[in-house]
């Protein structure tokens, strides 16, 4: 009896119709792999979601497992066409969940995912929905905007995005990993020129106000979404609800003139015509719903954003935090602005300073300067060593100027061979700082020093020869300059050289 017990807890108990009964240990096979369910980790709209082991790779993944109810057929064949045009992409770079495959079993059709850590919202309340910093906000909505991005250039509008489809890749490992996200559940997504008004998408909490009233829509309601979501993890609560007319106003009459369900909210004044939300005592009357307060907070306006987590004034980053939350209140407005067209699309909102920082570059040696350099390192997509701080780069060679192809390969270009080497990174387009002045000149292991003025003339004379384009005059020009160098110096100063020269040559 007690083995049975143990059974039954083991099952995905379901009163959905459609839903698919699961046992811990039971076995789904597809045409090249055979999966064994290993936990129940969560239901949705449209079907269940299963912990499974791959047994011919050793893999674990997610298995979602799709109700064979009709009503959601369509849905679900929409899912997967979605996600086998993402999976012609390259979903890692985008921060997309990445799918491996789907089949049939039993007439629950199976979509087979790589297996993610955890979600947002499983994240904020293992830390009892502490507020997150701006600092671990940006790298977050960073990554989710990359999304956004590559859905609205493939024509694909979410229509649900929320903590709860946010993961967390690596949530317990360092800090240049641990907000590194991907969006997951395109069970309610679809195709911008497909989009019909009037469709109740999205969560109540993150939905759009054209969704709402009943106004044509397009890819512009994930950002709204994103901008709920972000607003959130700033203040530790959903209190978006209901604050949009209290911080924004209302809509553009002419807005609210053509959308189809603005009777449900909104009456019309008997002597202005104007309109008027309807109140809460009201709404009950007419629809039989109440309406209950969610919030912890209430704002009369989103610029009084940056006071809702003060700051203390004691705290030597005071002036770095205020302005931070300065450029998040700017960009959290261009999200959640009322009108879908005029609300900013990702491409532009990942150019926004919030993003770029650089407003942050005018405390370059602040702690929270530092460590948001770090948090955001999670976003690039470029090896280990390009991910240094971005005021830490040196700056770049000069531009090469075709016009004036001697100039190319200057004297001053060439007597910075006495001094440290350096070459672009991926920062290199930020302001860099000024460069280390060069030591003084090397001296050679058995003649004299090599003098400024006596490099000066060498390097004068290599780029004489260098609009020449005489190469064995310019190597030998060379030799004055690097003679006493160390072997990994001189190498990287004449692989440096030999770039100057080739450009010179060129442009000549």
């Amino acid at each position: 009896q007690q083995q049975q017990q143990q059974q039954q807890a083991a099952c995905s108990s379901s009163k959905s119709d459609g839903d698919y009964r699961i046992t811990v240990g039971e076995e789904l096979r597809s045409s090249s792999h055979t999966y064994e369910v290993m936990s129940f980790l969560g239901r949705g709209t449209f079907g269940q979601v299963v912990k499974g082991w791959r047994k011919n790779t050793n893999e674990l993944v997610a298995i979602k497992i799709l109700k064979n109810h009709p009503s959601y057929a369509r849905q679900g064949s929409i899912e997967i066409h979605i996600l086998q045009q993402l999976s012609k992409e390259d979903t890692n770079a985008y921060n997309i969940i990445r799918a491996l495959e789907c089949f049939s079993h039993k007439s629950h059709m199976c979509l087979v995912f790589e297996l993610l850590e955890q979600n947002l919202y499983d994240y904020l309340k293992a830390q009892k929905f502490r507020p997150l910093a701006l600092r671990e906000i940006r790298p977050i909505t960073q990554q989710v905007l990359a999304a956004l991005a590559k859905l609205k250039s493939l024509g694909l509008i979410h229509a649900d995005l929320k903590p709860e489809n946010i993961m967390l890749v690596h949530p317990n490992e360092g800090p240049t990993r641990k907000y590194r996200v991907k969006v997951i559940d395109f069970g309610s997504a679809c195709y911008t020129n497909k989009a019909v008004t009037s469709t109740y998408l999205q969560s109540r909490y993150y939905r759009a106000p054209e969704i709402l009233i009943g106004l044509p829509f397009n890819e512009s309601i994930d950002m709204w979404s994103l901008g709920c979501v972000i607003a959130e993890l700033s203040w530790a609560g959903r209190c978006i609800p209901a604050l949009a007319m209290e911080t924004q106003g209302y809509p553009p009459a002419a807005l609210l003139k053509v959308a189809r369900k603005t009777n449900c909210f909104f009456s019309r004044h008997p002597y202005s015509y104007e309109y008027q939300l309807k109140s809460p005592e009201q709404y009950l009357a007419e629809s039989g719903v109440s309406s209950k307060e969610v919030r912890k907070f209430k704002l009369a306006g989103l610029d009084q954003i940056r006071d809702v987590t003060p700051v203390p004034a004691a705290d030597p980053d005071t002036d770095l935090e205020r302005a931070d939350r300065v450029q998040f209140s700017a960009l959290l407005k261009k999200m959640l602005c009322l009108e879908g067209k005029l609300r900013i699309c990702p491409d532009e909102a990942i150019a926004h300073p919030f993003i770029t920082m650089p407003h942050l570059q005018r405390w370059p040696q602040s702690q929270l300067c530092m460590e948001s350099e770090t948090l955001m390192q999670v976003c690039y997509r470029q090896p280990a060593t390009c991910l240094q701080p971005r005021r830490q780069q040196p700056p770049p060679p000069p531009p090469m100027q075709a016009a004036a192809a001697p100039a190319a390969a200057s004297a001053a270009d060439l007597a910075s061979l006495l001094g440290p080497v350096y070459y672009p990174s991926a920062s290199a387009a930020l302001p860099p700082p000024p460069p280390p002045p060069p030591p003084p000149p090397q001296a050679p292991a058995n003649g004299p020093p090599v003098s400024a003025a006596a490099a000066a003339a060498a390097a004068a004379a290599a780029a004489a020869a260098a609009a020449a384009s005489d190469p064995l005059s310019f190597y030998m020009s060379l030799q004055p300059i690097t003679y006493g160098l160390a072997a990994a110096q001189k190498a990287a100063a004449l692989q440096r050289a030999a770039a100057l020269y080739q450009a010179a040559t060129f442009a000549a």
